[in-house]
């Protein structure tokens, strides 16, 4: 039976999700709780977003992640990850994507520069603004993932098991 508040929602014994937010693009995080350890399911747009969603688990009574897997590399997945514990897992692909943005300004003027040369797009930019000040922009950091898989990967939670595999899809 799921349980639901305002932001987070239990399905099943072991899941829990949060609600997303269109304001500034917050997608769905989720955990997954074993009897040893839990699995978070993305990392958030910002470390507000990954700290709303931990505190909303430790209400609940889920401990902390001790493993982040990302779904994809695009912002509203990652920028919440180097606020994070446990480790942090990525398909190959991902991980190069993380690599190369770990790379680049966040400021207003080169975030402008992407949209401008077709890499980044302008809702991505719009909701970045809205989520992040400059100062927090200017501070960001893009965390490496610490564990990166080809085609699938079994964690055991302890009495559950959760298989993060590649699928593909155009949200690489």
């Amino acid at each position: 039976m799921a349980e639901t508040n305002v932001y987070l929602n239990r399905l099943g014994e072991h899941t829990w999700w949060s609600m997303p937010d269109d304001r500034t693009d917050r997608p769905v995080l989720a955990a997954v709780a074993g009897t040893t350890h839990v699995l978070m399911v993305d990392a958030g747009n910002s470390p507000a977003h990954a700290a709303r969603f931990l505190e909303a688990l430790e209400k609940a009574g889920v401990n902390l992640p001790d493993y982040v897997a990302l779904t994809h590399w695009h912002w509203d997945h990652v920028f919440g990850a180097a606020s994070l514990p446990g480790l942090l897992i990525a398909q190959e692909e991902t991980a190069a994507q993380i690599a190369q943005m770990a790379a680049w300004d966040w400021s207003d003027a080169a975030i402008e520069e992407r949209v401008n040369a077709g890499i980044e797009i302008p809702f991505c930019r719009d909701m970045m603004l809205a989520e992040l000040s400059k100062a927090q922009r200017k501070k960001l950091v893009i965390r490496q993932p610490d564990l990166v898989f080809k085609k699938r990967l079994d964690i055991d939670l302890g009495g559950v098991t959760c298989q993060v595999a590649h699928v593909g899809g155009d949200h690489g």
